[in-house]
């Protein structure tokens, strides 16, 4: 299990940073044939799935804010992560977890998280649990934000172009419309995730999407260093 768990987090990592590439359109399709070859069976999904639930039903305000130390310390690992992840995927695909226990780097990141573990007070099998609950709430709910800040300030522009007797124009008007449906689809997401977790879950989720922000956004700067110059 654990192992299954290790490589469908670097199996996201590896698909988010691929979304992100800059590299030639004729080079991903074999990169997203990969991602696909190693999608989850049904029964990994159903293992998946209990962990997240038993991450919701365990979920308190203490383990949040453990988990964000935790999470904290980790951060400086994040590059690394990435690295053995990318490598160890290219190497072996799916069974990418086995190729990973072959680094010799594993020895750095086994330290950093003994520490974190040391100083967030967590334990070990609380990890996996509280990764994949926030992971699904808040990946999301981060893309949200700032998607409703640049819709509010379309907007505005759309606004004064009235107000000025013009036109909108065309480029803010699609972009517009695409992302109301984008936020749409957030906000049906976040209701169904309500529905099977319940509103105290994501009551409590909402009170510290402010630091989880914070580290999802610092974790993809130091995984992708050049969306942090533009």
């Amino acid at each position: 299990m654990k192992k299954l768990i290790l490589s469908l987090t670097a199996i996201a990592l590896v698909a988010g940073c691929q979304k992100s590439s800059d590299k030639p359109a004729d080079t991903l399709p074999a990169a997203a044939k990969k991602l696909a070859d190693a999608a989850p069976t049904k029964a990994e999904m159903k293992k998946v799935e209990a962990v997240k639930e038993a991450g919701a039903k365990e979920l308190t305000e203490e383990k949040l804010k453990a988990f964000i130390v935790y999470e904290r310390e980790m951060l400086p690992q994040t590059k690394l992560a990435m690295e053995m992840a990318m490598g160890a995927f290219k190497k072996a695909g799916k069974d990418m977890a086995k190729e990973m226990s072959r680094d010799e780097r594993r020895k750095v990141m086994e330290e950093a998280q003994k520490a974190a573990l040391a100083k967030s007070g967590l334990e070990q099998g609380d990890i996996p649990k509280l990764s994949m609950i926030t992971t699904e709430y808040y990946t999301p709910r981060v893309i949200a934000l700032d998607s409703e800040k640049e819709q509010a300030e379309r907007q505005k522009r759309m606004d004064e172009a009235k107000a000025a007797g013009k036109e909108p124009g065309l480029m803010d008007k699609a972009l517009f419309d695409s992302t109301k449906e984008q936020l749409d689809r957030f906000a049906a997401d976040r209701q169904k995730f309500m529905e099977k977790y319940g509103k105290e879950t994501v009551e409590l989720l909402d009170k510290y999407i402010d630091p989880f922000t914070e580290l999802q956004r610092e974790r993809m700067n130091a995984i992708l260093p050049s969306k942090k110059q533009k």
